[in-house]
């Protein structure tokens, strides 16, 4: 479309319009990462919440619920970077919705003791994602407005004279260079 000016930032393949996308990109690839470290040496993520993996044989239920659970994060960080390539509007909101719940459960089964206090940093982990890319929406529709567009542009109200005096005036072309429809 002539006229129409979209930023982008890039990196290689992941193309996101917004810092929510950027936020979701950022958790994708922790979470794929953590994932894969953890299925290529389980005796390293077993040290790291201070277990012995002498103690745990090869099919134990805590090493196949580890190598699960990696499994599942390599699943997750992988949609991650899904959305985040594919620059999906709607996206961001669901991994706050998601990550919310999450955080919830997490939450709900520590108070009623069927879980260890020890799940309370992955609550955290879970709440503070979904805080960080809401707030990243936030701002991303304060600086763009609804539909990408600067806020000011996006409200009649405040377009100036000039922009009225645009080429596309009177032609059923906005004075951001998209043609309305008949």
């Amino acid at each position: 479309m002539r006229g129409r000016r979209v930023s982008r930032s890039s990196l290689g393949l992941f193309q996101t319009r917004s810092r929510a996308g950027w936020t979701v990109g950022a958790a994708g690839l922790i979470a794929f990462g953590l994932g894969v470290a953890g299925l290529v040496n389980q005796d390293a993520q077993l040290r790291a919440v201070g277990l012995d993996p002498g103690e745990y044989p090869r099919d134990d239920p805590l090493r196949i619920t580890m190598a699960t659970s990696s499994v599942a994060a390599i699943n997750n960080g992988a949609v991650y970077l899904v959305g985040t390539a594919k620059s999906w509007p709607w996206f961001p909101a669901l991994t706050v919705a998601a990550r919310t719940a999450q955080a919830a459960v997490f939450l709900s089964r520590i108070a009623s003791g069927r879980a260890p206090r020890a799940y309370l940093g992955a609550a955290i982990w879970e709440a503070a994602g979904a805080a960080i890319t809401a707030a990243a929406m936030v701002w991303d529709r304060r600086s763009h407005g609804p539909r990408g567009r600067s806020a000011r542009a996006a409200n009649p109200a405040t377009r100036t004279a000039e922009s009225s005096d645009s080429p596309g005036v009177g032609t059923g072309v906005r004075a951001d260079g998209i043609r309305d429809s008949p």
